[in-house]
This record gives structure tokens, sequence and C-alpha cells, in this order.
């Protein structure tokens, strides 16, 4: 799809002054018409797949694209229940925790529908033992 860039091959100061939506690579394929959406909104679509490019990888030129361009704001839409795609949702996360400071907004898509998630879900998502903890208190 035109104007959507791939990003391990996106030059790292380019984004600047742009809203920058990272995107899984598989919605851009599969959902067309949701990154058509995105980019009539403005954003800069950056896709890439963790099950392609190690998740490293991704966070470093992630993290360059973030500090080159001096963003202050990212947004990342992930297929929701992929294991491979939340990896995105926490490369994000770690990035904005340890190394930039950079306001982020997670997004999720599923079955067709896009979802907002906090900063909270996607931090507790990480740690199975907190999930559990949650659920046994449901109950």
């Amino acid at each position: 799809m035109e104007n959507v860039h791939e990003l391990m091959d996106f030059n790292v100061g380019r984004a600047r002054d742009k809203k920058v939506l990272l995107i899984s690579s598989c919605i851009v394929d599969n959902y067309p018409e949701i990154a058509r959406k995105f980019l009539n909104e403005g954003y800069l679509l950056l896709k890439a797949c963790p099950e392609k490019t190690h998740i490293n990888m991704i966070g470093y030129k992630l993290a360059s694209v973030i500090s080159y361009s001096q963003l202050d704001e990212i947004t990342v839409l992930s297929v929701d229940g992929s294991f491979h795609c939340v990896q995105l949702q926490y490369v994000v996360e770690d990035i904005r925790k340890h190394f930039i400071n950079v306001r982020t907004k997670h997004l999720v898509l599923e079955k067709g529908k896009i979802f907002e998630v906090s900063e909270q879900a996607v931090k507790i998502s990480r740690h199975i033992h907190r999930v559990e903890k949650l659920i046994k208190n449901l109950k």
C-alpha cells in the first residue's frame, strides 16, 4: 500500500512534525481500509512484523526514529491476541519507560474493530502472575 513505510527501511529523521502510527504489517495487508483511515487522519504509518524481524531490531529502530525525529507521541496498532504483534505494544512501552520520554497510545484490532487499551493494561499483560491474580479476584 502506498504511503505505508516499512519501519526497518525508514529514514530515522523523516518523522519530524508527524503523527506516527506503528502498525502491524498484517493489518495493512488484511485490512487496507484501516490503514487508509489512519492515513486520512494525517498519520505517518510505519509497519513492522515481529514474526519476521526480531523485536530487538524493531525496538532499536523505533527508538532511533523517536529520538532523531524528536517525536513527543507515538501510537501503536496491533492485532489483539497475536503473541507476535503484542510485542509491538511491549517494545513501545519499554522505550518510553527506560529510554525516551514519549507519550504513547495503544490500540488493538479484534474482529475488525479497534479498541484503545491503557499503558497499564500493556504492563499487566506482560506479567502473567498479575493477570492470574486479577482472574482470581473476579471469582
